[in-house]
């Protein structure tokens, strides 16, 4: 594989948006008061998307990713084919399984550039699908402005993504269109209220209102570790 200068390059591992972010969203939530829900998309990878799919949303942002240009096959234990004969899928040979490999055509967990993939078929639904704008500081931030009665400009809604787990804020009837949208394309979105916890962080609201990001749960699971001397360079 050879790396071309006038495309955009990517790692294989997918970023999360970051606590700036979190507290951004938070902070819009409560000045345009709208609801905070956290959304699960379900068998994110199940429902997903084939290769040839997956390079064309690479191609519109101009990122190339070489292992989505490419051909899988996998042997599979002896019990996958006779789940697939009950499902009406027959062989040729049915006694001599181990001479036949399934092709596998949708990115996958367990691949290793599987969550960046991922990453990129959401991002593309936000902004091609959804309209959404991309924060230019963090791609894992979507915003969708708007301009209101006086022609002042304002804020319809925020997004953050961690790979499968969204954190919305909007007005209800502006979560209700959206997840709409996001069933047939993803196949299932649980959808939580506050108070939840997302990536480590837990979202409240505060009784007068505001919205409350605390992390104090995952700070006292923190347990300190002895270090032996010869360790201690390393550490630091």
């Amino acid at each position: 594989y050879k790396r071309q200068p006038q495309k955009r390059h990517v790692s294989r591992y997918s970023s999360t948006a970051t606590r700036l972010s979190q507290r951004l969203l938070g902070s819009l939530a409560v000045e345009h008061r709208f609801d905070v829900e956290q959304w699960d998309i379900g068998n994110a990878f199940l429902n997903g998307f084939s290769f040839k799919v997956m390079r064309e949303m690479c191609g519109h942002f101009g990122i190339a990713v070489p292992d989505v240009e490419r051909q899988v096959f996998i042997t599979v234990p002896g019990n996958v084919w006779y789940h697939l004969h009950e499902e009406g899928f027959h062989l040729d040979t049915p006694y001599r399984t181990g001479l036949y490999v399934l092709e596998l055509l949708k990115a996958m967990y367990g691949l290793v550039d599987a969550p960046i993939i991922w990453s990129i078929a959401l991002r593309h639904f936000m902004v091609c699908d959804m309209h959404g704008k991309p924060s230019r500081y963090d791609d894992n931030f979507f915003y969708w402005p708007s301009t209101d009665d006086r022609g002042m400009q304002s804020l319809d809604a925020a997004i953050t993504i961690h790979v499968d787990d969204l954190v919305v804020s909007a007005p209800k009837q502006w979560l209700s269109r959206a997840c709409s949208r996001f069933l047939p394309k993803f196949g299932k979105v649980k959808r939580q209220t506050l108070p939840f916890t997302s990536v480590g962080m837990e979202y409240s609201r505060l009784l007068g209102g505001g919205i409350l990001l605390a992390q104090v749960k995952y700070a006292e699971a923190l347990k300190p570790i002895p270090v032996k001397d010869g360790d201690a360079e390393r550490c630091q």
